[in-house]
């Protein structure tokens, strides 16, 4: 460090900085991340089969609707 960042230094200090911490955040944030990772790319089957298991595992638990709720007047009420 130069005299002038060497001062510059202990006035942070002393004015209750903590100049450990405020470097250690600041390294941690310029530190270079690794790339991220590439998407994986299915084919047209393979992206049907992750679909169609996603479906089939949410409608163990999705409740059904009763014909009542699926009415037309039930929808859009006096809209309708």
């Amino acid at each position: 460090m130069t005299a002038e960042e060497e001062r510059r230094w202990h006035e942070a200090e002393a004015r209750g900085i903590d100049m450990k911490r405020l470097v250690k955040g600041l390294m941690q944030s310029l530190t270079w991340k690794e790339e991220p990772e590439k998407p994986q790319v299915l084919t047209g089957q393979a992206w049907q089969d992750v679909f169609d298991a996603y479906i089939a595992s949410r409608l163990e638990d999705t409740p059904l609707l009763s014909d009542e709720a699926m009415s037309r007047e039930t929808m859009y009420g006096e809209r309708g």
